[in-house]
């Protein structure tokens, strides 16, 4: 079930965002995003509730709903983090979305991100996503269309979100600290998990994938 906080701060939200556009609330477009590398190997219990619960979401509101969401960079409970290991949870959550049942198109995308950026060469240079949306379909002309809106946008054709920037070890939080951040300078490492959680995240890459809206 959906946290009933998280509920009302996302109505909140959207009732915020429609008195300022003076939108009604039925006809706003809402992405809502599951950035799964942020619960590390932890990630493969979530993602029944999460793909049950972003089923529901979308299609309650077919035309105007879509998600994001962001693969795991490690493998589930145990199973480490080698490339094996994490393609693995990626099918499995690919698999998992595109389940008959939930009624999703579901388009995967790749994140590039600025070699410039990049602070480590033992980093990938690239993570994969999906985009989910309504499979539901309408015929004008003997051919079929997508109800939803964000089909045609940028990042269901081109399935790229190119030139992110990496976030830095400066700006990495250590969640045990007492001041909530790295204090041991721009260049020091944390833990393998907590530095993992941090990987696919950041400013840089929310705004240019909505900007592909």
């Amino acid at each position: 079930m959906w946290d009933p906080q998280v509920s009302a701060v996302v109505n909140q939200c959207i009732t915020r965002v429609a008195d300022v556009t003076a939108v009604e609330r039925a006809k706003l477009a809402k992405v809502y995003v599951a950035n799964l590398t942020y619960l590390g190997p932890a990630h493969g219990g979530a993602v029944l509730d999460m793909s049950t619960i972003m089923s529901s979401l979308i299609t309650s509101d077919p035309e105007n709903l879509c998600g994001i969401i962001l693969l795991p960079n490690t493998g589930v409970m145990s199973a480490g983090h080698g490339p094996v290991a994490v393609r693995g949870a990626q099918r499995g959550v690919e698999a998992r979305l595109s389940d008959e049942g939930f009624h999703l198109e579901v388009r995967e995308f790749n994140v590039t991100f600025s070699e410039d950026s990049m602070y480590s060469q033992s980093r990938a240079l690239s993570h994969p996503g999906l985009l989910v949306f309504s499979d539901e379909t309408f015929e004008v002309l003997q051919a079929k269309h997508y109800r939803c809106k964000f089909a045609k946008s940028a990042l269901a054709v081109q399935r790229i979100v190119k030139e992110v920037a990496v976030v830095q070890r400066s700006h990495f939080v250590n969640p045990v600290s007492q001041i909530g951040r790295n204090s041991l300078g721009p260049d020091a490492k944390q833990s393998q998990p907590a530095e993992y959680k941090q990987h696919v995240t950041g400013a840089s890459l929310y705004m240019k994938a909505f900007r592909l809206f």
